[in-house]
């Protein structure tokens, strides 16, 4: 029970106004509300520091040891308190009256609406847990210091109920429930739970002596007055606390988490449900969130200002200047810490808590029932291990010891071993054969890169395992995270181990796991075929960061192909793959945990370096790809070596899904896709606006360089695909079809057309080098070609950089270049083969000097080629340009010229082919992307929308568009029944460059008034522009610039 008496407002801010209550009645007008009243405290003392300073240290320990920092942008979290020094004073404001240490929490407010997060609307095990941790707090000061500690919760569900749709009833009986809780469990001499009208009540004067408590019957009729009292007296305007959010970096991270849980709380109410789009409702979320975070900063003013000694605790995570912040329940790492009102607790197999929410563990754990209600989720136990893995495992195992056993008997001698950093020899230590490891040799880098190295790269070719010892004297790199194979290393491990906890949760078959650009997938046949839902990802996800809180490593077996069979003999799968080795081939294997299986490897020496991970996909797949194979299950993941590098995919990927092409390329009307053609765009009349741009770009370079525009056929018969070697090689996607006796195929590339109109009659040196250009529609990818003797392939080359600079410095991309030389399967000689890379090699160091790098056997087969990958506005890398060199194509189409310096006159030529923007139709999803829809005045296919202000206007508007039609803008015209805001919305909306609104005033003085997209201070009504003076400016574009 809580005494409270009947009270004035207190004269600490005579501007406010006063207001009486009676004790004997309660009106709408007149409440009367509980009140605490506290001492009068003095200011602390610098001598009770100096007297005390090794206590008030010992108790800021404890403080700094409960604090939760929020985490920077490198993904780190130490305990480091900037705000240390601020709490001091009140630390020792409490010691001087000789008191517990006072702090305050705004927390425990109701339990949130979605019934997918949360057990109920009563606190459970989650509540619990929050209170025992904060017991505790108060228990380990009282260990340094006996007064010990006190932590008045302030129960802040009053300020924002009403804005979440929370009854009274549940925010009261919710309070209670805590209280009860804190009673029960022995916590009330160290935690008390106020309401706000409590705490509202602790700033007003004492005139009577009449004391009562707060029953259900006051709560009910103070709570809309306690409320209202808050928001004037308390509460700052909306610009006021969107400049906090915007200036200060513990405010924004709270707004950013109320935004965050109410997005979720609200989305099955009737305010998502009665919102026109997802913009709106994001909109609205926007503005619930900022109008919260205006009421909790009231609420922090009004604790401020009853409680202005206390030390303020918070339950967001922060930085701590200002406030402490604590987490009610703390999770393992990788785990998500949330509220225990907005969340339940799990507890997992090995006894761990987490916060999570009831939708994600309805399935894989089992409700726990007290006393009738729901309290907490226990995790089911595991299912055995079947006993075909029980044997593979078992049959690895004995040929791991006898691995053991062999290693020992290899020739141990002294060897040298040159470490490399960046590529350049450091030292030559000692080590030995058989026995020393990559790893052992760390001792000898500096601490980054010890810290950082992932896996070895040996002699400058050979990637190698961290923990796989020496065989002879080499050169060795360590390579990280930062490198390519760091990357793929790292993710080739967690696949593995995303497919151990597959084989577990759902004792499945993996027939596969791989890496790609972008991260890793794990397919799997499940029993029924069961798809893995969103819970099983979730569930995967949580399982894969206990998983690697454990330091493991891998262990490599080289094994011949009947072993192979024999381990994998219940694996069709693997078995595939492993059936189709050569007799006497041997594969790699590798285990890690319970999962074995085929792998090039290298892989990372401990999974525990996997700071980060999310199960982030799930689809279906065939086998092999093949329609007519099983059906398989596939999860997708990612994972990295820093939390950090988490969180900045993740804000990639949401800034991603909100400049995605086809959610673009819809809202933009530009192109759609249709079932009866998969695959294929419709481009509607803006998307060819955009496509028509980039031809005529295109086009206008090649006329300057000295390309040839061709045309070449669509279709061809079968012969020509097989003369060319793509028959073989690329016959699996191509569009083929029999018509009459003969087969014939769609053409996935122009290069073979450009061959028969090169042989189509005789062809002299003078005529080279001959440029071919072709805009003909390809069924896979678009190239064409220059034909060039082989001593001028340097500066041939050179030029096809040039244009790539030109054009894509147009669109603001960079781009990185990559020498793919000679494949394991190649047509042609060596010596031909070398002299084609030396003559890329030399191009590529003129133009980019050693800023390129080198793919190892991934050439053509016909050649050596450079790959161009472009990297856009939100950090993607992709490919687009290539480059590449061709022998066979002139052998094969005997294509050759007449020269006088050759015997007999003849010679054959070189082909290179390149591609510039590759597919027309992918580059112009890639531009959407890249713009997100905000393209640039000479592309852009909404260059001027046209409003007039009423129907008067009609006509002079019209006027207008065939002024600037004329001048070969695209201008569009909105005389739609609507208000000039609308119109005016719509067209920022589908961002037009400019909006010309014209008016009486405009009409009159033949004048627009212009609203630029690119401009903020030109979004409302300004200047009028004299229309002559503005098309002068806007018009111009790359292509006429050039012209001039």
């Amino acid at each position: 029970m809580i005494s409270t008496t009947v009270y004035t407002r207190h004269t600490l801010d005579s501007s406010l106004p006063t207001v009486s209550f009676e004790s004997s009645k309660v009106t709408d007008e007149a409440h009367e509300l509980p009140a605490i009243i506290v001492e009068n405290g003095l200011q602390p003392a610098i001598d009770i520091y100096n007297k005390n300073q090794d206590v008030v240290e010992r108790i800021l320990d404890v403080l700094q040891s409960y604090f939760w920092k929020a985490e920077d942008d490198t993904g780190d979290s130490d305990s480091y308190w900037p705000g240390r020094e601020n709490f001091k004073s009140h630390v020792v404001h409490w010691m001087e009256l000789g008191e517990p240490v006072r702090m305050a929490l705004p927390a425990f407010p109701f339990k949130s609406t979605n019934m997918d997060k949360v057990l109920g609307v009563l606190p459970d095990y989650a509540e619990y847990l929050g209170l025992l941790r904060l017991n505790q707090m108060c228990l380990d000061i009282k260990e340094c210091y006996s007064p010990g500690a006190e932590v008045t919760i302030a129960a802040d569900g009053v300020v924002f109920n009403d804005l979440l749709m929370i009854s009274d009833d549940d925010v009261w009986n919710y309070g209670q429930a805590v209280r009860e809780m804190v009673q029960k469990h022995g916590f009330d001499q160290n935690l008390k739970v106020l309401h706000a009208m409590e705490i509202l009540s602790l700033t007003m004067t004492d005139p009577t002596t009449k004391s009562t408590t707060l029953t259900e019957e006051i709560f009910h009729k103070t709570i809309a007055s306690s409320r209202a009292v808050i928001i004037s007296e308390f509460c700052q305007s909306e610009n006021v606390t969107q400049k906090l959010v915007d200036e200060d970096i513990d405010s924004r991270l709270t707004y950013n988490g109320m935004k965050a849980f109410v997005k979720i709380d609200l989305a099955n109410t009737s305010i998502r449900k009665n919102a026109a789009s997802k913009k709106d409702y994001h909109n609205e979320i926007s503005s619930l969130a900022l109008k919260m975070m205006g009421r909790s900063e009231g609420f922090g003013k009004l604790i401020r200002t009853a409680m202005p000694h206390h030390v303020r605790l918070s339950i967001h995570p922060s930085y701590g200047t200002a406030k402490l912040s604590i987490c009610l329940v703390p999770q393992l790492s990788g785990f998500t810490a949330r509220a225990p009102w907005m969340s339940c607790i799990a507890v997992d197999r090995q006894g761990a808590n987490h916060t999570a929410h009831a939708r994600d563990v309805r399935v894989t754990h089992q409700l726990v029932v007290e006393n009738g209600m729901p309290w907490m989720f226990m995790e089911r136990a595991a299912a055995p291990l079947p006993e075909w893995l029980l044997l593979r495992n078992q049959m690895f195992e004995e040929l791991w010891q006898q691995n053991l056993i062999d290693l020992k008997k290899q020739p141990r001698k002294g060897i040298k071993i040159t470490i490399e950093i960046d590529g350049r020899p450091e030292r030559t230590v000692d080590a030995m054969s058989w026995l020393s490891t990559p790893k052992s040799l760390l001792a000898y880098v500096s601490e980054e890169l010890r810290n950082s190295a992932l896996i070895a790269k040996i002699n400058g070719r050979k990637y190698w395992d961290l923990n796989r010892p020496f065989e002879e004297a080499c050169s060795v790199a360590f390579l990280g995270w930062d490198h390519p194979e760091g990357q793929q290393a790292l993710w080739r491990s967690c696949a593995n181990c995303l497919a151990e906890l597959c084989e577990q949760e759902f004792q499945c078959v993996i027939a596969d796991t791989m890496t790609s650009t972008r991260g890793f997938y794990c397919e799997m046949s499940t029993l029924d075929g069961r798809g893995i839902t969103e819970t099983d990802r979730e569930l995967l996800t949580l399982r894969m960061m206990q998983v690697v809180q454990k330091p493991r490593g891998f262990d490599r077996l080289e094994l011949p192909r009947h072993t192979l069979q024999k381990i994998f003999a219940s694996n069709k799968y693997r078995l595939h793959a492993i059936n189709r080795m050569a007799e006497g081939q041997t594969a790699i294997i590798y285990r890690s945990g319970t999962y074995v299986d085929l792998a090039y490897g290298p892989h990372i020496p401990d999974i525990s370096l996997i700071k980060a991970f999310r199960a982030t996909q799930s689809s279906s797949a065939y086998f092999l790809g093949d329609q007519n194979e099983s059906s398989l299950q596939r999860v997708s993941g990612i994972a990295f070596p820093h939390k950090g590098l988490m969180n900045q995919h993740l804000q990639a990927l949401s800034k991603l899904q909100c400049e995605d092409h086809i959610r673009l390329g819809k809202q933009q009307q530009l192109f759609l896709t249709h079932e009866l053609s998969p695959g294929s765009p419709f481009l509607l009349p803006h998307g060819v606006r955009i496509f028509n741009a980039l031809q005529k770009l295109l086009r206008a370079e090649y006329h300057t360089r000295g390309y040839q525009e061709v045309q070449t056929p669509n279709m061809y018969d079968a012969t020509l695909w097989k003369t060319s070697g793509h028959w073989a090689h690329y016959k699996e996607d191509m569009f083929r079809f029999n018509l009459g006796k003969k087969e014939w195929a769609l053409k996935p590339m122009n290069c073979p057309g450009h061959f028969l109109l090169f042989t189509s009659r005789d062809r002299t040196f003078r005529e080279l080098p001959l440029r071919y250009a072709d805009f003909g529609v390809l069924h896979r990818n678009e190239a064409s070609g220059a034909l060039r003797g082989l001593t001028r392939i340097v500066s041939e080359v050179e030029a096809v950089f040039d244009l790539l600079k030109s054009l894509y410095g147009l669109f603001d991309f960079t781009f990185k270049l990559a020498l793919s030389t000679r494949p394991a399967k190649f047509l042609g000689t060596i010596e031909t083969w070398n002299e084609a890379e030396d003559q890329l090699r030399e191009a590529l160091t003129r133009f980019k000097c050693d800023d390129w790098t080198i793919n190892p056997g991934d050439g053509a087969f016909y050649g050596p080629k450079i790959d161009i990958t472009i990297a856009d506005s939100l950090g993607r890398e992709l490919q687009c340009a290539t480059i590449q060199l061709d022998y066979q194509a002139p052998i094969n189409f005997n294509m050759k010229y007449t020269t006088e310096k050759v015997e007999h006159g003849i010679a054959r030529p070189v082909v290179i082919h390149r591609a510039i923007f590759g597919s027309f139709e992918r580059f112009l999803g890639i531009l959407i992307e890249h713009f997100a829809g905000n393209w640039p005045f000479w592309l852009s296919p909404r260059q001027v929308l046209i409003v007039p202000v009423s129907d008067s206007q009609h006509e002079y508007a019209k006027e207008l568009e065939r002024t600037l039609q004329g001048d070969k803008m695209h201008v569009d015209l909105d005389l739609r029944d609507d208000t000039l805001r609308k119109k005016v919305l719509r067209g920022h909306r589908e961002k037009y460059n400019f909006i010309f609104v014209v008016g009486p005033a405009e009409e009159k003085t033949r004048t627009v008034n212009i609203r630029n997209r690119d401009k903020s201070e030109s979004q409302h009504r300004g200047t009028p522009v004299a229309v002559d003076e503005y098309i002068g400016e806007a018009k111009i574009n790359p292509v006429e610039a050039s012209a001039k």
